[in-house]
């Protein structure tokens, strides 16, 4: 019986250790197929997750939804304003080392901030700068307040009155034109479009600037209300013309062709609304700003000039002049001075004029 059981135990353990022998063989090769694996995981600095974390499944949180802002209204832009009750509307004081404050040296008209168009360009070499002073003579009579009625009036916080004369406290004298008479040797032609005259509380601002002929300029109307734009020349060649202005922020590009001293467009909708504009066929001209100081923009070439300064309320005085001799790269400094006509106004004033 024990010599039957002999070849079955022998064969029994045989396969035992057969099937372990082929299990090590398996776990071996497992082994060496994971090794690689792992060494670049380690080379990359990557640590191999742990059962727990393999068990456990990754949760990305939502996104949050996103929180509305509040957005303010755009606040409105400053209005100018009459701050001395008799000169024109200017906008708030600029810094003094500021563009705005530079460009309003050499401006078109005192409240009038836009730098100074940029003209042909003319050699350093052989050119001078023309500044000065102007100032008034004499007391003129007061400026006369004007009443812009329910609609025009909520648009204008501040007293407005007629702009006459704009007199600073030791006679400066705004809003005088002064140009060369004579003397320049040819005509020249704008390069650049023309200053911007708006209607801001039912005034035009500036009340007096200058152009060259034939130049585009702007007149915007920045009153929700309906404004007019009626140009009445007085020299001929030069079209008149009567453009309605009912939007808000409407702009009108135009012209005027030929030359004319303080042409007027005015406002036919509402009768005190006038500005005036002086038209050369050069760019050598300026306006005086609240303190009476002009600077002509443009280089002048050197020579011999009448210089001319004409003031709307003394234009049947005639203008004043002054003849001046430029040598090259001079920056030459000259002074008028306006009287006050014995009769400044007309005897009848009527209130709605400006």
């Amino acid at each position: 019986m024990k010599q039957d059981a002999s070849p079955l135990i022998n064969k029994l353990t045989l396969l035992v250790l057969t099937l372990i022998l082929a299990c090590l063989v398996v776990l071996v090769v497992r082994s060496f197929r994971e090794q690689p694996s792992r060494l670049a995981l380690a080379d990359a600095g990557i640590e191999e997750p742990s059962p727990a974390e393999e068990s456990t499944p990754v949760v990305t949180p939502a996104p949050a939804p996103p929180v509305k802002k509040s957005v303010p209204l755009a606040s409105k832009p400053p209005v100018p304003t009459n701050t001395s009750g008799s000169g024109p509307m200017t906008a708030p004081t600029a810094p003094a080392n500021s563009e705005a404050t530079v460009a309003r040296r050499v401006s078109y008209g005192p409240t009038d901030h836009r730098p100074a168009v940029v003209y042909e360009t003319l050699a350093a070499n052989g050119s001078a700068l023309l500044a000065g002073m102007v100032t008034l003579k004499g007391t003129p009579k007061p400026e006369i307040p004007i009443d812009l009625g329910a609609t025009c009036g909520a648009l204008q916080p501040e007293r407005v009155t007629t702009r006459h004369y704009v007199v600073g406290p030791k006679g400066e004298l705004a809003n005088v034109v002064v140009y060369i008479k004579s003397g320049l040797q040819r005509k020249f032609g704008p390069v650049q479009p023309g200053p911007l005259i708006d209607q801001v509380g039912c005034m035009f601002h500036p009340y007096v600037s200058g152009m060259v002929a034939g130049q585009t300029f702007q007149v915007r109307n920045s009153a929700p209300l309906l404004h007019s734009l009626h140009f009445t020349p007085k020299v001929a060649g030069n079209r008149e013309f009567n453009i309605a202005q009912p939007t808000q922020g409407q702009a009108n590009t135009l012209s005027i062709a030929n030359p004319e001293m303080h042409a007027r467009i005015k406002c036919d909708t509402h009768p005190w609304m006038f500005t005036y504009i002086s038209v050369f066929d050069h760019p050598y001209f300026a306006i005086t700003d609240t303190n009476g100081f002009f600077q002509i923009p443009a280089q002048i070439p050197a020579g011999t000039y009448v210089i001319g300064a004409s003031h709307l309320k003394t234009t049947g005085s005639g203008d004043l002049t002054q003849e001046v001799t430029l040598r090259e790269g001079e920056q030459r400094s000259i002074q008028f001075e306006f009287t006050v006509p014995s009769s400044s106004e007309p005897a009848k004033r009527v209130a709605q004029s400006n």
